[in-house]
C-alpha cells in the first residue's frame, strides 16, 4: 500500500530538488474525530505506514479526542475545536484549517461527508489538489442523512481532483450518483477495512 498511496498522490519537485530526487508531498488529511471505528483506524494506519520520503502527512481533526496514540506518533495533529472549547464556529474552524493548509501541497478528506466537503472547498479556494475518500455506498449513506448532505455531496464532490474508493462497488455507486466523477475515482483496497 505504500507504493500505491505514493503513486496516487504523485511526486513533487521544487526549488533545490534535483531531477534524481523528489521532495515529499505535504498532505493535509481532515477527519471529523478520532473515534474508535474502522474508518478512522484505517486512515490512521495508512498514515502511519506511508513512506515519509514521499509523503509527509498532517492530520486536522475537527473535534478533540485521543485514540490510538501509537498510530499518531509520527503524524502531526491539529484540532478544529480544542478540548474545553464550546461549540465550534465555522469562521474559526476555517481560519484554523487555512493556517494548516498553507504548509500543505494536497488536501484530503479522510472520510465521506464533512471532511471531504472541506477538502473540496479548501482545494478550490487555495488552488491546491484535493482528494476525497469514499468508504461506503454514497446513495445508501445519504439515505440516512438530512437532505442538505445530498445537496452538498452533489455540489462539492465534483470539485475534487481525485476520489479514492475502497472497492469497485463503492466506486460504481459514487460515479452513478455523481456522473461528473467518472474518470477521477480510483479504487484502492485497504486491508484494514
Amino acid at each position: 500500500n505504500r507504493s500505491r498511496a505514493g503513486k496516487l498522490l504523485g511526486s513533487a519537485s521544487g526549488r533545490g530538488v534535483t531531477e534524481t530526487q523528489t521532495a515529499p508531498k505535504r498532505v493535509l488529511v481532515i477527519l471529523t474525530g478520532l473515534y474508535p471505528n474502522g474508518a478512522v483506524l484505517s486512515t490512521l494506519t495508512t498514515l502511519k505506514y506511508l513512506d515519509r520520503t514521499r509523503v509527509l502527512p498532517e492530520l486536522f481533526v475537527l473535534n478533540p479526542g485521543e485514540a490510538w496514540p501509537d498510530l499518531l506518533r509520527k503524524t502531526p495533529v491539529s484540532y478544529g475545536r480544542r478540548p474545553g472549547e464550546g461549540k465550534l464556529h465555522l469562521p474559526l474552524l476555517l481560519a484554523r484549517l487555512w493556517h494548516v493548509l498553507r504548509r500543505s501541497d494536497i488536501v484530503v478528506g479522510g472520510l465521506e461527508m464533512t471532511p471531504t466537503f472541506l477538502a473540496a472547498l479548501l482545494g478550490k479556494l487555495s488552488g491546491k489538489p484535493s482528494v476525497g475518500f469514499v468508504r461506503n455506498s454514497l446513495p445508501e449513506l445519504l439515505r440516512g442523512l438530512p437532505g442538505r448532505y445530498t445537496t452538498l455531496t452533489r455540489r462539492l464532490y465534483p470539485g475534487l481532483d481525485r476520489v479514492v474508493a475502497i472497492s469497485t462497488g463503492v466506486q460504481t455507486s459514487a460515479e452513478a450518483l455523481i456522473p461528473a466523477l467518472r474518470g477521477r475515482v480510483r479504487t484502492v483496497y485497504i486491508p484494514v477495512e
